[in-house]
């Protein structure tokens, strides 16, 4: 057994000086820095600047005040130029609202001045200067708006807008003529009401958005004798929506939001960069056999004492372990560099997955041991069918392309193959069954069609397999 774990030393010091192990981990260091970094600036420029927002209107107040000396300038009015001149005063009156209030941008005081204010103030302005009876009646409709507008901005009434827009929205027939979706919209204004939901699009404001998310998933299964969407996409939406009631309910974010979840949505991010480590696991795995084909090397070990099986068996535990290796480097550095910017705390919080149609959670960081896990079997599952292709080809160079060719094209077949007559198609491909971490996501439509233990049952299945039929031909094979 000493002579055994030798060899596995040998084989790890005969990695360790390969130029290409060399590079590639280099390349994979070097892409999860860069990754973290382009993070991190993307954060730190993202939203824009209250002073910059007030400069910007300050500018817009000027040009309306200019326009309106150029309008003034005139001896002799025609009709036009006197409208004109009404719009000019509506603008510098909506400007001054917003200099002098200091409005966010994107608040709920700002959407409520540029959606009812300013067009209410430049309506009711050119009713003094009517050109149809039509504008003489609304005349009062658009004074009424703004004295509500004005109203809930002096008591700072968020609650009062969110049931404006709702009443002028049914008044002016703005929803959609279809049973069920006045309904949708009433539910979702108590909602808004009862979570404190603050109608607003600030960055920060995750509520608002999956509550728009919500209405927008309920409006489409309402009017989808029109879309005709697929079984798998209404399932869908009603997932996310249990989800998104879940996390309003309670008050818990979401975890991939970049503004509220920074942490998790760089990790997130950089583990999806995975593909990365696939490729340096496809160059070493390829180069442990077929490598050693082409150099001539082979030949020393299969003529010493160790039995071939032993051989086979050293080289692939080699690979197996420098791959977990490097995947540890991976994943630490990813959560350390994330966690030194935007702090730990996401650790301990829940993330969100469903199981049979039931919404579970589980600490975060549990989540993340598990995203592990499951990188580091479909990695151990990628070095098998490597071994596989290096000893059927004996040619490092076409078990790469193989190997490479066979990673994208399943990610392919998998990403654009969504409509439900795939569905039994994908169920005969290895790869389809290799997605373990769809079973700890809200996403239903990422191959879940088994369960985990079948799931992992095929995988074990076809790892013996490659193994078995990857070491018989080592075994038979002619090495001169």
């Amino acid at each position: 057994m000493s002579r055994f774990f030798r060899l596995i030393k040998y084989e790890f010091s005969k990695l360790a000086q390969r130029t290409t192990t060399k590079i590639s981990i280099l390349c994979i260091v070097l892409a999860i820095l860069g990754a973290n970094l382009y993070f991190m600036i993307s954060q730190q420029n993202s939203g824009t600047d209250q002073d910059e927002w007030m400069s910007y209107n300050r500018v817009a107040l000027s040009m309306a005040e200019e326009n309106y000396r150029q309008l003034t300038s005139f001896t002799i009015y025609e009709e036009a130029q006197a409208r004109q001149l009404q719009l000019a005063q509506a603008d510098i009156q909506v400007y001054h609202l917003i200099i002098q209030r200091n409005i966010v941008q994107d608040s709920w005081q700002h959407m409520m001045i540029m959606e009812y204010y300013l067009p209410s103030m430049r309506n009711y302005w050119l009713s003094l200067n009517p050109l149809t009876v039509g504008e003489v009646e609304n005349a009062e409709y658009h004074k009424s708006i703004i004295d509500r507008v004005e109203t809930l901005l002096n008591e700072d009434d968020w609650r009062g807008f969110a049931e404006m827009v709702h009443e002028l929205r049914l008044r002016n027939g703005e929803y959609m003529d279809v049973p069920g979706v006045v309904e949708i919209y009433e539910q979702a204004l108590e909602m808004r009401l009862e979570y404190d939901i603050v109608p607003d699009n600030l960055a920060d404001n995750w509520k608002n958005r999956l509550l728009s998310e919500y209405v927008n998933n309920k409006v489409l299964a309402c009017v989808n004798d029109n879309i005709q969407l697929t079984t798998q996409e209404l399932q869908q939406m009603e997932a996310d929506n249990s989800v998104i009631e879940y996390r309003l309910r309670t008050g818990t974010p979401p975890d991939d939001d970049e503004v509220v979840s920074p942490f998790t949505a760089d990790v997130e991010k950089v583990l999806s960069y995975s593909w990365v480590l696939v490729l340096f696991i496809i160059v070493i795995s390829a180069k442990m056999l077929a490598g050693e084909y082409s150099e001539g090397t082979l030949y020393m070990l299969v003529t010493s004492p160790f039995r071939r099986w032993k051989i086979w068996l050293a080289k692939f535990i080699t690979c197996i372990f420098s791959s977990i290796f490097i995947l540890i480097v991976m994943f630490l550095l990813t959560v350390v560099l994330s966690g030194v910017q935007n702090g730990f705390e996401m650790l301990g919080k829940e993330y969100l997955y469903i199981e049979n149609d039931v919404l579970l959670s589980m600490p975060y960081v549990i989540r993340l041991l598990y995203e592990f896990l499951f990188c580091m079997l479909e990695m151990i599952m990628t070095i098998a069918a490597i071994f596989l292709l290096s000893t059927i080809f004996n040619s490092s160079i076409l078990a790469i392309i193989i190997g490479t060719l066979y990673t994208t094209v399943s990610n392919l077949i998998l990403i654009f193959t969504p409509d439900e007559t795939w569905q039994g198609i994908q169920r005969l491909f290895l790869f389809s069954h290799g997605r373990l971490s769809a079973f700890f996501s809200t996403d239903i439509n990422v191959g879940q069609f088994a369960s985990l233990g079948v799931t992992v049952s095929l995988m074990l299945a076809a790892f013996v397999v490659m193994g078995a039929v990857s070491l018989m031909i080592f075994n038979k094979r002619d090495i001169v």
